[in-house]
């Protein structure tokens, strides 16, 4: 209900009924202090770090996070993330994330979090696709 919601859900080209991730994205980003740029995906800067340092998130809080399926439980554990991540990430992932977090979206982050690549997909410029690769 407040004028700056709506304006940026205008913004993001989402209508009425996308208000709600909207406002999700103001609220979670409202607690970052640094945008570090395209640099690193957010959820990789969360996972496995090199040499012996600890993940910035343990894996049972990140595991929570890719569970979140309600507003309340994604406000909650994205703004635990940020905090995890000194409150300096790229904002553009985490805003796409937020705006799209769905199943296709948690198995990126799964394999981000890891930094594994995630399998080979074939794209439909190559003319093939998964499923229909020729024998």
């Amino acid at each position: 209900m407040e004028p700056e919601a709506l304006e940026l859900c205008r913004r993001l080209g989402r209508g009425p009924d996308r208000l709600e991730p909207a406002s999700l994205v103001a609220a979670v980003l409202a607690h970052v202090r640094e945008d570090s740029g395209p640099s690193m995906k957010f959820a990789r800067q969360l996972g496995k770090q090199p040499g012996d340092k600890p993940a910035p998130m343990s894996w049972l809080r990140f595991r929570r996070l890719i569970q979140a399926s309600t507003p309340d439980e994604q406000l909650i554990a994205f703004r635990r993330a940020v905090a995890l991540a000194n409150r300096k990430l790229n904002v553009t992932d985490l805003a796409e994330s937020l705006l799209d977090w769905g199943d296709k979206r948690r198995q990126r982050w799964l394999y981000a979090y890891y930094d594994v690549p995630p399998p080979y997909q074939p794209s439909e410029a190559s003319g093939t696709q998964a499923g229909n690769e020729a024998p």
